[in-house]
């Protein structure tokens, strides 16, 4: 079993890790964070602050629709961005039912 899993298992272990695994593990993360990176460059990411502004929502509106897996954010660091497509389809959505 490997850190990755031991992590998602939520287990309440202590570890006693090598220094190789220990530097093993920071690359997966750093390689998954560049991914992110990379996927946020390939597709519009929008901003939880300026998905508000052009949804005229409040984020307490975004957050109630994140739990309810209306809206899905990217999550970059500590912050949430979402897909320019995803705020286009609710646009649209909104305009239809109005």
């Amino acid at each position: 079993m490997n850190i990755n899993q031991i992590m998602q298992s939520n287990a309440n272990v202590q570890l006693v890790v090598s220094a190789a695994e220990l530097k093993e593990l920071f690359l997966e993360w750093q390689a998954e964070g560049q991914k992110q990176l990379a996927e946020a460059q390939a597709d519009n990411l929008i901003s939880a602050d300026d998905v508000c502004t052009m949804l005229n929502v409040s984020k307490g509106t975004l957050q109630l629709w994140r739990k309810k897996d209306y809206l899905t954010p990217i999550k970059i660091g500590r912050k949430n961005f979402y897909k320019q497509s995803q705020i286009e389809k609710l646009k649209k959505k909104g305009n239809e039912q109005k």
